[in-house]
């Protein structure tokens, strides 16, 4: 349909979508808030905005209010939720964060001037779509599969009010490697074992670069997370331990952000491979190779100015976690998704897991005098 088509094109040229919601109710909240009266409380919580913004809560609420092709779409609803849901495609996360927040200085401060040139915008007008029966029967399917893949979701947003990155400096801590061997202890006591974790390093000082992989499974921090549950070690031991990780885990980073890393290096070897028209090399085909791309854990730091911001997303794999982390001067918050499907999977055991790990650290690192234990 000729109409049809120019409503598509008209949409795929615009810059962003702005989405007009209704709030979510609370029955997406990650846990129940006590209010001060000792009751539960009726407002909505991180989680539930969290799940506002990453997928409108199902077809009974905001997801037909959506067009997920596009790069930005702003959100907002009348109790004052905003945020945005974003395509990944197009920009890695530290680089959308860095433009919401430029405009919401903007917009903040009472000397705003518009020095751009200015143009009068057209009126707006309504969008009409003429459907035949086979597309209602593809939207009635694809309602369908939105819903179930919602209804899996298992997305919680942890908000870690003890310490933040003034007390992990404090202890010549990067809070970076930090929080990522934090993540690595919180995963080996949920499950007894330690999976290929991914973070996200940034290579944007290269041309048309992204993002490379800082690998955060490592022997040191499989021998510190082993420690910190072993009764016959000491605290001097778990420290050097710690130490070693630390160090191991800070060095990957550097090598990653100054292109040193082997991800992308053997990814472009991989695609090299198919453009020469190769069989696929040995090595892409090995059982270790696919385990070390199965990433159990996704990981990466998502700082922002204001501490009431975040930003969250959802696991890479079936059996894994996605965990984003914002660490703030005074607390740290944490965005955690995983599957409901998955047996092995909790997001609510995980997050509690980070607290206690981050809890049993502090107590670790937290005296000055600590090297005199070693």
């Amino acid at each position: 349909d000729e109409l049809n088509a120019e409503a598509l094109t008209t949409i795929e040229n615009c810059l962003f979508v702005v989405c007009l919601d209704d709030p979510l109710p609370t029955s997406f909240n990650g846990r129940k808030r006590l209010s001060f009266d000792g009751g539960v409380s009726d407002g909505r919580d991180d989680t539930a905005m969290a799940h506002q913004a990453l997928h409108g809560g199902g077809t009974l609420y905001n997801t037909a209010n959506r067009w997920f092709d596009k790069t930005i779409q702003l959100i907002v609803s009348p109790d004052g939720m905003s945020g945005l849901c974003y395509e990944h495609s197009a920009a890695e996360g530290i680089a959308v964060v860095q433009l919401m927040e430029q405009l919401v200085a903007a917009a903040d401060r009472d000397d705003v001037t518009m020095t751009a040139p200015t143009r009068q915008l057209e009126a707006p007008y309504h969008i009409e779509w003429f459907p035949n029966d086979g597309i209602k029967q593809r939207i009635d399917t694809s309602s369908e599969a939105v819903d179930r893949l919602i209804d899996d979701l298992d997305f919680l947003v942890l908000r870690f009010p003890e310490y933040g990155k003034n007390f992990i400096k404090s202890v010549r801590c990067s809070p970076d490697a930090y929080l990522q061997l934090a993540l690595q202890l919180a995963y080996y006591r949920s499950h007894d074992e330690l999976v290929a974790t991914y973070e996200s390093a940034s290579i944007r000082r290269f041309r048309q670069g992204r993002v490379d992989n800082i690998r955060a499974v490592t022997p040191q921090a499989l021998a510190w997370v082993k420690a910190m549950d072993d009764v016959s070690t000491t605290r001097g031991e778990r420290v050097q331990l710690f130490r070693a990780a630390l160090q191991q885990q800070t060095e990957i980073m550097v090598e990653n952000i100054l292109g040193q890393g082997i991800d992308l290096h053997l990814l472009g070897l991989q695609e090299m491979a198919k453009e020469l028209g190769m069989k696929e090399p040995e090595l892409f085909r090995h059982e270790t190779y696919r385990i070390a791309n199965h990433f159990g854990l996704s990981t990466s730091q998502v700082p922002t100015k204001s501490g009431d911001t975040f930003m969250g997303y959802g696991a890479v794999v079936p059996d894994g976690y996605g965990c984003s982390y914002n660490p703030q001067p005074d607390s740290i918050t944490f965005c955690i998704g995983s599957f409901h499907a998955c047996d092995m999977t909790s997001s609510e055991t995980f997050a509690n897991s980070i607290t206690e790990s981050l809890n049993m650290m502090h107590d670790l690192l937290k005296s000055d005098t600590w090297t005199s234990d070693m």
